[in-house]
């Protein structure tokens, strides 16, 4: 098994932790359980309409931009609240700068209640409309080819954690329509299972799937209160706390509530993929999307593990970076009025090795996302 550098110092001297020498490694710990990649088949099938919609998206990406440059500029890091420096680089007219402190990439303006809102809930945004899936079919294909995975991973960790799933609570913040919680109810069995969501008409449909009242309804601005009030030993945020508006402000609520003993996480990363979108700026951006004003990093990661008592017990790196890079090639070639037989040509050349070049930048835990178990250090100092 691979062994990763952590920080896992126990003092908590604020000069320690506040200095540049907190990065640096002072024990190698053996993570229980790090897996690599996935096939990328099914994600080339979901996401077929960021190849056939691209100058839709592109307009769309725009607007937010637009909207997230008119907010107040960020003075101190998303995830550290460190001082922030001078811009690594720009994408759609919006800074990035990268945190000399915990190596986070943070966007250059503030996530403002007002931003959130347009982005999230607001009648001009189409965001919920790619989460959710109308017909039964399609719904259980997202689920299985997607999320079932995530699930089981999941349960995977907590088993090797001495953990028996089927007796902890789960509690889902930004459920969407239900996708996880379906996987986490009906694939695994574990039945004590709730989710939060701001679109009315995800929680709705997620229930109807899930025949119960499993999914309820949150202010976008309400997920400290909702984790501050919960009995639920599993919080899981998939694909979420890189949308909230104070990230520190949550993981300070789970550190906090004695009920919780595990966080799971699935996040994106600073990756192969951003080096993509800053070369066609022209073409849908996904990874560093306006949507997703910061970006971790496995240091970023590091950094608030250790500030708020988090021990990472699984990992699973799988990123869609090779995706990207097809999906900007094909495009182009279609901008470029290239022949059906030569993007045919290149189709059938590149898809085959989507994976095995995908593999290799898996493996070196710089690809486009993680998922990531970690437990509470006060739920292993009640266990002891």
């Amino acid at each position: 098994m691979a062994v990763r550098k952590l920080l896992t110092l126990n003092s908590h001297d604020p000069q320690l932790i506040h200095s540049s020498e907190f990065l640096r490694v002072t024990l190698e710990k053996s993570i229980p359980i790090r897996r690599y990649s996935k096939p990328s088949a099914d994600i080339l099938k979901i996401k077929e309409s960021f190849f056939k919609e691209n100058d839709e998206l592109v307009a769309q990406s725009q607007r937010w931009a637009a909207m997230y440059g008119a907010q107040p500029r960020r003075t101190s890091c998303k995830n550290c609240d460190y001082a922030l420096g001078a811009a690594l680089f720009t994408k759609l007219g919006i800074d990035y700068i990268l945190c000399t402190r915990c190596n986070h990439l943070n966007g250059a303006h503030e996530d403002s209640v007002e931003f959130t809102r347009y982005i999230y809930t607001s009648d001009d945004s189409d965001y919920a409309k790619f989460y959710s899936s109308a017909d039964k079919e399609t719904y259980l294909a997202r689920v299985k080819s997607i999320y079932q995975p995530k699930a089981d991973f999941l349960k995977d960790c907590l088993e090797a954690a001495g953990e028996i799933p089927v007796e902890l609570s789960y509690l889902d913040i930004g459920a969407g329509s239900g996708y996880f919680l379906y996987s986490l109810i009906k694939g695994c069995g574990l039945e004590k299972a709730t989710g939060y969501e701001v679109s009315p008409q995800q929680v709705e449909l997620g229930n109807q799937r899930l025949g119960g009242d499993h999914l309820r309804l949150q202010d976008v601005n309400d997920t400290a209160g909702i984790i501050r009030r919960s009995n639920a030993n599993v919080v899981s945020m998939i694909g979420v706390l890189e949308h909230l508006r104070d990230p520190r402000d949550i993981l300070g609520e789970i550190r906090r509530n004695p009920s919780v003993k595990y966080l799971y996480l699935s996040l994106p990363l600073f990756s192969h993929s951003v080096y993509f979108e800053i070369l066609n700026q022209h073409l849908y951006n996904r990874q560093l999307s306006v949507a997703h004003t910061h970006l971790y990093t496995l240091k970023s990661i590091a950094w608030f593990a250790r500030e708020f008592d988090l021990d990472i017990v699984g990992e699973w790196f799988f990123g869609t970076d090779t995706v990207d890079l097809y999906r900007f090639m094909l495009v182009q070639f279609q901008k470029m009025n290239a022949t059906e037989a030569l993007q045919h040509h290149f189709s059938e050349h590149f898809v085959p090795v989507i994976d095995s070049l995908q593999a290799v930048m898996d493996r070196t835990e710089f690809c486009s996302e993680v998922h990531i178990l970690l437990r509470t250090r006060q739920s292993c100092t009640r266990q002891k």
